[in-house]
């Protein structure tokens, strides 16, 4: 048995790592400031069924063990088991970018540029076509998205999508700030086309077949998942039950005064009442300069502002949807969900649908909203609302390119301290479900093959 680790953070990245290391033989304490554990994947009851405050689904790590802990193997709440809508192959999205919708791929449709624009961006990506990806070398996005794909799509497609949904241009954002909001893959071609591209050089990272429908999964890809009842909110109960059947000591409303430190290292935690929770290894997964130490560099905190909205309608939508996205910045909406779909459950006499918004001076009403979605056929023509609630309103983080050299700089001003880790957006920024659980997992069988008494200075996931 290991000696005793406290994991500093309830969202899921702590809850990741948390259960990876008790699964290793840690003695986990999980301390969260809050009153409860990932709040923003919470669900509001409305009637007899639960909602997300926002669209948010999980997807699986690929890691076995790590997904069972997170995702398979969670305990039931008495004789109910928690089960998932596991959607088969690539989850069925769409969207919306130069006033047109595209129901068959949530990747940006670059062919619904003006010619003389398309032809550009087409020229100018055959011409990287053996060029490799920047990624951690590009200054911020825009130098990324060039390298990759030229001027004229970065200028007519990547960079008004970036502002729409980011609320940032380009060149603000980290070389991966949209990651999880913006595919890494655009449509240039119909598919004969496309073909003939991908087979030439790097392209094929690059470029989205104009119906993804058409494409089968390959035997790596990774599922995503939706509870069948209780939203996201039922998820985060059966990982709380988890940590219970860990053994993981749980303290809510538990802040980190400091850090029990000296010159071989962490030694534990002393919490804002006072209380002393010893341990080997401290795993922090919130923002890296709220660590109680001295001189670290301040990590600016980039986020965009959405609301979360509910719509019951009487009558089935027209597609088989799991969700769309708005690459305009005109339209009154950022994301649309239909979490029936998402849950895999059969039509019933009304529809919901959540919108998420931008949180403006002037917020779209319901009847705008159901414009704007009837016109881009998201929803049927003659539909009527027949009841709406708002659901609350949050924040998702975005990673710039001033808080990713921030971040870099703090890692390297606590190199030294031994016994320290620094895990999901408090290591890199990363926000997606798989780039946390992987991280967690990564720290917790890398500690299982050193030993505790081998703890590098510091761990990192």
């Amino acid at each position: 048995m290991h000696a005793s680790a406290v994991v500093v953070g309830g969202g899921l990245s702590g809850i990741a790592a948390a259960l990876c290391l008790a699964a290793t033989g840690w003695r986990v304490v999980l301390v969260e400031e809050a009153g409860s554990l990932a709040l923003p994947w919470r669900s509001r009851a409305v009637g007899a069924r639960c909602f997300d405050l926002g669209i948010r689904v999980p997807a699986e790590s690929g890691i076995a063990w790590a997904d069972a802990l997170m995702f398979h193997a969670l305990p039931a709440t008495g004789d109910a088991p928690f089960t998932w809508n596991r959607m088969p192959g690539l989850a069925r999205e769409g969207h919306v970018f130069n006033g047109r919708a595209n129901l068959d791929t949530g990747c940006l449709d670059a062919t619904v540029l003006d010619a003389a624009t398309l032809e550009r961006v087409r020229k100018e990506l055959v011409q990287r076509r053996n060029q490799a990806d920047p990624a951690e070398r590009a200054a911020h996005f825009a130098a990324r998205a060039e390298a990759l794909y030229g001027p004229a799509l970065l200028a007519a497609a990547l960079a008004p999508a970036c502002r729409s949904l980011l609320g940032r241009a380009p060149e603000a954002l980290a070389w991966n700030g949209p990651q999880g909001r913006l595919p890494a893959r655009v449509v240039v071609a119909p598919h004969a086309e496309t073909d003939l591209l991908r087979t030439r050089g790097r392209l094929s990272e690059r470029l989205a077949h104009p119906s993804a429908r058409m494409l089968q999964p390959g035997p790596l890809a990774r599922a995503y998942l939706y509870p069948r009842c209780g939203g996201t909110g039922a998820w985060v109960a059966a990982l709380e039950r988890q940590l219970g059947a860990h053994a993981v000591d749980v303290r809510t409303r538990a802040r980190v005064a400091s850090l029990r430190l000296d010159e071989d290292g962490v030694h534990g935690v002393t919490l804002g009442d006072g209380a002393v929770l010893p341990a080997e290894l401290v795993v922090w997964t919130i923002r890296p300069d709220a660590l109680p130490l001295p001189g670290l560099p301040a990590v600016p905190a980039a986020t965009c502002p959405v609301g979360a909205r509910l719509l019951l309608l009487d009558r089935q939508v027209p597609h088989d949807l799991h969700w769309a996205v708005s690459y305009d910045p005109g339209t009154p909406f950022m994301r649309v969900g239909f979490p029936d779909a998402l849950a895999g459950i059969e039509p019933s006499s009304t529809v919901p649908v959540l919108v998420e918004t931008r949180i403006g001076d002037a917020p779209p009403d319901d009847a705008m909203l159901l414009d704007a979605l009837a016109g881009y056929r998201l929803v049927a023509p003659g539909t009527r609302i027949v009841g709406a609630t708002a659901l609350g309103e949050g924040r998702f983080a975005v990673e710039t390119a001033e808080a990713a050299a921030a971040r870099a700089a703090l890692r390297q001003a606590i190199r030294h301290v031994r016994g320290l880790a620094l895990v999901g957006p408090a290591a890199g920024g990363h926000h997606l479900v798989p780039d946390l659980v992987r991280e967690a997992a990564m720290l917790a069988a890398d500690l299982a093959a050193r030993g505790s008494a081998a703890l590098p200075a510091p761990v990192f996931a």
